[in-house]
Formats: C-alpha cells, structure tokens, sequence
C-alpha cells in the first residue's frame, strides 16, 4: 500500500520523541511537522536526517482505512493509549560494564518496564557477558558505537569504579543531552556526564563529594573532573533533562526518572508513592 496523497496524518497526528530539522526536541500530538509542505507531503523524505521513526511507520490498511480523516482518527486514538500506558513503544538505553552497581538502577528500569512499558535495552562498549558488583549476569544487544540516540527516550548510567571513559560514550551523552532527552546518572555515574561536559550546564549531585587521593587512584590519577560550583550535596537533582543521584538514593531516583516521564498525575501522587516505598 502506497501513501495518500495529501494525507499528512502520520505528521500532524502523532507525537514524535525524536529531533527533528526545526524541532529539535520532537513534535507534540496534534502539531503540524515543519517539514510537512502545503500539500501534506514531507520535505525531507527520503532524507538522512529523516527520523527513523517516520521512515518505519509504513501504510497500512488498518491505520490508513479509507480516508484521511479515518486515519487521523486512528492515530489520534494511538496516541491516546499510548498516553494512558496501554502502548508504548519507546526505549531506554542502559550502559553496563563490569563491577557496576546493579541495584543503583534496577529499580529505575522496573519502573520504566513494568509501569511505564518502556523497552530496556542494555548497551556496553563491547557485546561480552557483564558481572555486576551484586554478581548478576547481564547481556548488552548493542554497542555504545552502534547506539543512535533517535533510537531512545533516555539513557541511564549505574555508579561504580569503572575507569574507561571512550570517546563514543562521551559523544552518545552529548546527543542525548542536545537532543533534550533524558540523561540520568548515579552515585560515580555523574563522572560520564562531567567527562561529556554537559554538567557545565546543570546542577547535579553525586556520591564523589570530594576528589579524593583514592577516587585519582581508582580512575588513574585523574585530575576532577566535576564542576563544583553546580554540585549540591542533596540526595537527587533534577535539572532540565538530566538527572543525577547518590547512590544510597536509588530510590529517590527512580522516581524521580518515572516522573519525569509521567508516572505521576500530580506532585501528591509522586509524595505519596514516594511514602509508600521507603515506609514513611
């Protein structure tokens, strides 16, 4: 099945998370695309800086039906489940390597998988077996070169002593962080972010309070990397899209991430679940 000519649906209808040419933050539902012309075709089809995501949604008899209007009836309804959790197809890049702080970041992911139904997809420098710090066995699918951030709605870095800094890490935070997505980060997984430069704009906190003799030695006697005029000594904080954490503060920042991706209606709904879990 070929596109109706000057339909446009797929364009206006849907929102999309991805950057595109003139918006670089995505397009919301029911806002025309920039790149959409007069006549409802695309500017820049067939184009790399196409996002993936348009290139991949191809007609179809049930979403075009019979009319245009059919399907911006369909995909107005899409959006809609979507919104109330009933679809959801976007993902979360996670980074992984060995001796990491597992726990730091497996709540977050059950939050983003189970309640938010958010695919987690686990990425490292090299696709080899990883051993956390707790000893679980975790598999990445994909590399930290191969990942493309249109790809993902976020990507979340775990805490421990991992020295190896790659330059196709420090450029995947900077995507991210540019393309207004989600970076989060905890306990000595702030260190990325400040190697990638983007703590220069943001407040952030972090379990390494002070470069000490030890925290040089552990990463090869580095010099410190963090900006310590935007640090706050606070348990986690949330600056534009990037959000960062002490390590005993997991819990804090896994909600703290599911809020920001609308687990919560309101800010009583976040303190009350927030109750909940830690029993007070």
């Amino acid at each position: 099945m070929e596109c109706r000519k000057s339909c446009g649906a797929c364009c206006i209808a849907p929102s999309i998370s991805s950057s595109i040419p003139g918006m670089p933050k995505g397009k919301p539902a029911g806002v025309r695309c920039v790149q959409l012309n007069s006549d409802n075709s695309c500017r820049i089809f067939g184009l790399p800086e196409r996002p993936k995501v348009c290139s991949s949604l191809k007609p179809s008899r049930e979403m075009c039906g019979e009319s245009r209007q059919f399907a911006v009836e369909y995909l107005c309804k899409l959006e809609e489940l979507t919104k109330l959790g009933g679809i959801d197809m976007s993902k979360i890049l996670v980074f992984m390597y060995n001796d990491m702080a597992d726990f730091e970041i497996s709540y977050a992911t059950h939050l983003l998988g189970h309640e938010l139904s958010k695919e987690i997809v686990p990425c490292a420098y090299e696709k080899n077996t990883i051993k956390s710090k707790g000893g679980l066995l975790f598999t990445p699918v994909i590399t930290v070169a191969e990942a493309k951030v249109d790809d993902y709605d976020g990507f979340l870095i775990p805490g421990g002593w991992n020295p190896v800094v790659k330059t196709e890490m420090l450029d995947l935070i900077k995507a991210f962080y540019t393309s207004g997505k989600l970076v989060a980060a905890i306990c000595a997984g702030p260190r990325y972010l400040a190697k990638a430069g983007i703590l220069d704009d943001v407040k952030y906190t972090t379990s390494i309070v002070e470069w000490t003799q030890a925290r040089r030695e552990a990463f090869n006697n580095e010099d410190d990397p963090f900006p310590r005029e935007n640090f706050i000594d606070t348990r986690v904080v949330r600056d534009k899209n990037v959000i960062t954490s002490k390590g005993i503060s997991f819990v804090d920042f896994a909600i703290e991430i599911a809020d920001y991706f609308g687990m919560f209606k309101h800010p009583d709904d976040k303190e009350a679940f927030y109750n909940m879990i830690s029993g007070r």
